[in-house]
């Protein structure tokens, strides 16, 4: 799963594993094959996501972010 963020400074692209997100509905767990949605996530929460090599990688939002996700693919867009 390819998974892209961008900022208004920078774009960065990861093949991930999974993604673990909050919102004000819960706390979800995104896999490839995910059924397409969009999030709006939590302020000042943690964003959580599994590289394909294992390695474990945080964002700590500072504001509210959304995520759009694809079977194969998410965009985390920041402010």
């Amino acid at each position: 799963m390819k998974l892209t963020i961008v900022s208004l400074k920078s774009k960065v692209e990861h093949h991930i594993v999974w993604i673990e997100i909050n919102t004000d509905h819960g706390n979800f767990v995104l896999q490839p094959n995910y059924t397409p949605t969009t999030f709006v996530l939590v302020a000042n929460k943690d964003f959580i996501y599994c590289l394909s090599t294992g390695k474990l990688e945080t964002i700590t939002l500072e504001k509210q972010a959304i995520l759009s996700v694809t079977r194969t693919s998410a965009l985390l867009l920041l402010n």
